[in-house]
């Protein structure tokens, strides 16, 4: 939806939070907006809100089953680079945060 409307995924708010960090602030994931903000602005999982929070900070622990199925599914597309640097984040990384 967002991206047939054109909306700019790269906005912030007043806190410097991005659409990711607000989709994984949500109580029930809404896992269909995140796969879009996955495929069209993958850099935002690594970007830090003004409490240095990024958007996996955010996610109720209540969900991380849901969540660790849904990033295993996209571990094709959450893959480090060939050159790693400190904006890039692997899956495995991912999913060791989610498991604490």
């Amino acid at each position: 939806a967002l991206y047939s409307f054109k909306v700019n995924m790269n906005t912030r708010d007043d806190y410097n939070r991005n659409p990711l960090h607000d989709a994984c602030w949500t109580a029930a994931p809404e896992f269909e907006l995140v796969d879009l903000l996955l495929r069209k602005a993958p850099h935002q999982l690594v970007m830090q809100d003004v409490r240095g929070y990024t958007p996996f900070d955010y996610i109720r622990a209540e969900t991380n089953g849901k969540w660790l199925r849904f990033l295993w599914e996209r571990r094709a597309i959450l893959r480090p680079l060939e050159k790693p640097n400190n904006d890039e984040i692997s899956t495995a990384s991912v999913l060791a945060s989610l498991r604490k």
